[in-house]
């Protein structure tokens, strides 16, 4: 029985759509649950130097506005502080940041992304606790305008905190798309990922109108309120556990199915980055 229901569960989450959610480990959807989703954001010291702090609020303002449009209310998201000087970052603080990276990029990301989201969540409950956005101000260079007119290479800031902002959301990269605003990479001077496209206003409607809504009080799979990092597609320790369960009949014993199930037991965060294309 347990290998029949594992195989049914992995032919129901791999039900292809046009847009994607992320989930948690137990297949949870991510989503927040609070009404107002508050940002703290850096604007002026630790981005580009050549960058004023009015045009960069503006963009971010405006990249954030259009998800609000979609969500249902009350559910917001809300600029609640913005500063001058970097904020630091903790995945696990519960404080929701966007902020620029100046330097050391390549020792804790991806070298070649333009922007990652590192995000924190339950996955018994998929709530999603912190998220917080950091944008590669040390490879590439950044433009706030409002219209984008020989950037000489530079990358919309507007066009990729929209991106990102889905992230933090609980969207997951849209692949058949290139129009979308969630698709996984951006050109230079590119402005279409400003104005959401019907697949990522799908994809935010399914989260926050249609999925049921996860409680905080749940009682959690297994005993264990957290799981370890996530990977994209079939997650991981799914997969491990239907192994697990699979020579745990076959070998009519438990060890097995427990450490894979201990192994569930950790921080649960979940990084998604944009690359330049």
């Amino acid at each position: 029985r347990c290998a029949c229901s594992f195989f049914l569960f992995l032919a129901v989450t791999s039900t292809a759509s046009a847009y994607r959610i992320k989930r948690s480990d137990l297949g949870m959807p991510l989503r927040w649950q609070s009404a107002a989703i508050p940002l703290e954001v850096s604007v002026g010291r630790g981005g580009p130097a050549e960058m004023d702090a009015s045009p960069v609020e503006l963009a971010i303002r405006a990249a954030i506005s259009v998800w609000n449009e979609v969500l249902p209310s009350p559910v917001r998201l809300e600029v609640v502080e913005l500063r001058g000087a970097n904020i630091g970052v903790d995945s696990d603080d519960g404080r929701n940041v966007i902020r620029w990276i100046d330097e050391g990029w390549d020792e804790d990301y991806e070298p070649d992304a333009l922007a990652i989201t590192i995000t924190t969540y339950d996955p018994s409950s998929g709530l999603i606790t912190d998220s917080d956005i950091m944008l590669n101000s040390a490879r590439y260079q950044w433009v706030a305008d409002e219209i984008v007119d020989g950037c000489a290479g530079a990358y919309d800031l507007q066009n990729v905190v929209a991106h990102e902002a889905g992230h933090l959301l609980g969207l997951a990269h849209a692949t058949g798309d290139e129009e979308a605003t969630m698709y996984p990479s951006s050109a230079a001077c590119e402005t279409k990922k400003r104005d959401l496209g019907d697949d990522d206003r799908d994809g935010l409607r399914f989260l926050y109108e249609i999925s049921p809504e996860p409680s905080p009080r749940e009682a959690p799979l297994f005993g264990c309120d957290v799981g370890h990092h996530a990977p994209s597609g079939v997650s991981l320790a799914v997969l491990l556990m239907g192994l697990a369960c699979l020579f745990a009949i076959r070998l009519r014993r438990r060890l097995v199915l427990v450490v894979v199930l201990l192994a569930l037991c950790g921080p649960a965060a979940m990084a998604t980055t944009i690359r330049r294309l």
